[in-house]
């Protein structure tokens, strides 16, 4: 199975989905980040989709750049998303039974624009999920692969 990533133009892999949750359902693209542990939904699209995120006592913190955000969870989630076998297009489905999600933002100091993380799609649902990251810089193509369960 593959399943599709966009490379851009400046070399940024994203993975374009919807996501489903009890209570939301949205389209969302995330960044391919294999320098991130943690796969979850940023605050514009958190805040945007209205993700009910649970942060409980002690939240994982995470940075982008220099800015600290919050992780929380949220509950039933799952991502679809297409998958490529023998040449066919289909969907595939993966679901969460917990997801992580932060709805803060940050105001800078010296810049009065609010700070958002983007959505990030680590190494943890790389390496749940059994895939390996291929990128074929001659052909401008990327994809994440596994052998059928």
């Amino acid at each position: 199975m593959r399943i599709p990533l966009i490379l851009s133009e400046e070399g940024i892999l994203i993975l374009s989905c919807t996501i489903h949750t009890p209570h939301k359902v949205g389209r969302i693209n995330f960044i391919v980040d294999t320098g991130s542990p943690d796969t979850f939904v940023g605050g514009i699209d958190s805040r945007k989709l209205g993700l009910k995120v649970v942060y409980g006592d002690k939240p994982k913190t995470i940075y982008w750049g220099q800015t600290a955000f919050r992780l929380g969870q949220i509950r039933q989630v799952e991502l679809w998303m297409r998958k490529v076998e023998g040449g066919v297009e289909k969907p595939a489905t993966f679901r969460f039974a917990r997801f992580y999600a932060t709805n803060d933002w940050v105001l800078s100091g010296r810049n009065p624009d609010r700070y958002d993380s983007p959505n990030i799609l680590g190494m943890s649902f790389v390496l749940e999920q059994g895939f390996r990251l291929v990128v074929d810089g001659k052909k401008k193509e990327a994809w994440l692969e596994k052998e059928e369960d």
